[in-house]
């Protein structure tokens, strides 16, 4: 399973967070956590791969701005790329989920 099949699994039922309760956000907040600590590393892989092709296309290139235009259309940069746009999403469902649970720690004072 991959890391993209494991974070779409841990959202899934994330749509409607007040039906599964504090307790349940709670676990999967750890595991959205969890999931985006190894992103971050798959994240380092990836970059290091596009840099990579980056340099051979600087190597064989006239300019940067042309090297940097052809190491762009290559499917390193796509996949770098997507993980970061995961990353970003990821954040933002992670920052849901702790707002949400803020919210219910509140009204539990009340």
């Amino acid at each position: 399973m991959t890391l993209r099949d494991l974070i779409k699994q841990e959202t899934a039922g994330l749509l409607s967070v007040e039906k599964l309760g504090p307790h349940i956000a709670a676990e999967r907040l750890v595991a959205l956590t969890s999931l985006l600590a190894s992103l971050g590393a798959e994240i380092a892989l990836k970059r290091a791969n596009y840099a990579q092709v980056r340099v051979n296309y600087l190597n064989t290139s006239k300019s940067a701005v042309e090297a940097k235009i052809r190491s762009e259309a290559t499917p390193e940069f796509n996949e770098w790329q997507e993980r970061e746009e995961m990353r970003k999403a990821l954040i933002q469902i992670v920052q849901a989920i702790k707002y949400y649970l803020r919210l219910q720690q509140d009204e539990m004072k009340l």
